[in-house]
């Protein structure tokens, strides 16, 4: 029996679903059920919606993704109470400017479409909560974007907007995905005070966001950009207390090649700055005692501080293709110039004493494989689950 078949049954015992999921004879009278509130017409390749389904004016929930729609008509005015629009994966090549009358709209899936740009009517969707425009060909974002205050996840994210709109009225906003875009502007987000999830990695940043206090943001990445520094405002735990994950990796031009002495007042869990150029790190760096995992892959790192051993709760060290040659126990706590380095090749000797390391990248360094520390070290990684990857 086909899915549609069976799900109209359904509605009989009052579950109001109809999936006809696959099904690409749609006749009218399929959708004359009472009581339907939820219409499935996923991959029915479709290339326009039946008009009766514009008929069912009590409809919440309307799924007609992975299609062949160009548009969606006017007439979508009509259910004017749906909450939930999917229609991804289609080719729409714009929304009407009718959808903005869909006020009680809450989630509205549109990503992998065609469109270039959006109606200003959108602001009309006063209830939205979820809007989902990923891979679709956005060249930018009507001002009215701002009117969306209900707004908690806007997810704009590979397409090729240069600049995003104003932002400062969206107060509920929780995750904002914008990576894979031309911006050059950085957002300013210092009023967007519930986010939780930054995602403007890979675009053409040279400056940061504008931040403010955000007691629940977990999570910045702009990796991929073109980003030289770390502002002080991120090392700010009365401003961030939750901020758990950093990631910077791959800044283009070499450009975050020093870190500044008030990293060491991070304190988040997982922070990647792979493919930086990086020579060495600053004594305080010592002092992020709640790293996790640390991604420093690519870099031209020559020594590890003994100091490394206060990172109590540092399970994974990523530390593949650097300059690895002298980690002397007896060396000074801050870098030597590169002129000055021996090629000693051994961890520093208090690497042996973590003994809750997991997993120790070192692959396309110069750390001998029969130090004693490394065995140590190894034994470690082992009796954890994980193991050294030289």
């Amino acid at each position: 029996m086909g899915c549609g078949a069976s799900s109209a049954g359904g509605l009989g015992d009052g579950s109001g679903v109809l999936d006809l999921t696959g099904q690409t004879n749609l006749e009218p009278h399929l959708f004359h059920k009472e009581g339907l509130h939820e219409l499935v017409l996923r991959k029915c390749e479709l290339t326009e919606i039946p008009s009766a389904v514009f008929d069912l004016s009590g409809l919440l929930t309307l799924d007609v993704a992975e299609n062949h729609l160009t548009q969606l008509p006017p007439l979508i005015a009509n259910l004017s109470s749906l909450q939930t629009l999917r229609c991804e994966e289609n080719n729409l090549k714009e929304l009407p400017p009718e959808i903005g009358q869909l006020r009680e709209l809450r989630e509205l899936e549109a990503f992998k479409n065609q469109m270039t740009k959006l109606p200003a009517e959108i602001s009309g969707l006063v209830s939205l909560e979820y809007l989902n425009l990923f891979n679709c060909k956005l060249g930018r974002l009507p001002k009215q974007l701002s009117g969306l205050r209900s707004l908690t996840e806007l997810n704009v994210g590979d397409n090729r907007l240069p600049v995003l709109p104003d932002l400062a009225k969206l107060t509920q906003l929780q995750r904002l995905a914008a990576h894979w875009n031309n911006l050059v502007v950085a957002p300013d987000l210092s009023k967007c005070v519930a986010l939780e999830r930054i995602e403007l990695d890979q675009n053409q940043l040279e400056e940061w966001p504008k931040l403010g206090a955000h007691p629940g943001l977990e999570s910045i990445q702009l990796a991929k950009n073109r980003i030289s520094t770390i502002p002080q405002g991120v090392m700010d735990r009365r401003r961030l207390p939750k901020l758990r994950e950093l990631i910077l990796g791959d800044q283009q031009e070499g450009r975050l090649s020093e870190l500044p002495d008030e990293v060491g007042l991070l304190r988040v869990a997982k922070l990647d700055l792979q493919g930086n150029g990086l020579q060495s790190l600053p004594e305080s760096f010592y002092a992020i005692h709640s790293l996790e995992t640390l991604n420093l892959v690519n870099n031209s790192i020559v020594e590890l501080d003994v100091k490394i051993s206060q990172m109590r709760k540092l399970k994974i060290l990523l530390m593949q293709h650097n300059k690895l040659s002298r980690c002397d126990p007896a060396a000074p706590s801050h870098p030597r110039p590169l002129t000055q380095v021996v090629a000693v090749r051994r961890l520093p000797h208090t690497m042996a004493e973590m003994h809750w390391l997991e997993r120790l990248g070192l692959v396309g360094n110069s750390v001998s494989e029969t130090d004693s520390v490394f065995e140590q070290v190894e034994v470690i990684c082992k009796k954890n689950g994980g193991k050294i990857v030289a």
